[in-house]
């Protein structure tokens, strides 16, 4: 199995209800979604919410951090996001 593209993406998702905590109360999360998919064309999905307040990582921090991971070597047109736009549900 050969990785041939890598896809990040950013979701705005309203909660129904706020997600309160001890540091911070939530009415929306906002994942970093990465699809992968292979030579023979089987696609996976995998997420990470990063929950600022929590630690000192942010989610441009971590935006920045999935982008900088190596992108497939099969790949003839190299997919890399750009940094984590303001505001943004897709990039």
């Amino acid at each position: 199995m050969k990785l041939q593209e890598l896809k990040l993406r950013t979701v705005r998702l309203p909660l129904i209800r706020p997600y309160v905590l001890s540091y911070r109360t939530f009415t929306e999360f906002e994942p970093i979604i990465v699809e992968v998919r292979d030579s023979d064309g089987r696609v996976g999905w995998g997420e990470g919410h990063i929950s600022p307040g929590s630690s000192r990582e942010t989610r441009e921090g971590g935006w920045a951090s999935a982008a900088s991971m190596p992108q497939p070597s099969s790949t003839k047109t190299r997919r890399r996001p750009s940094p984590l736009p303001a505001n943004s549900t897709d990039s």
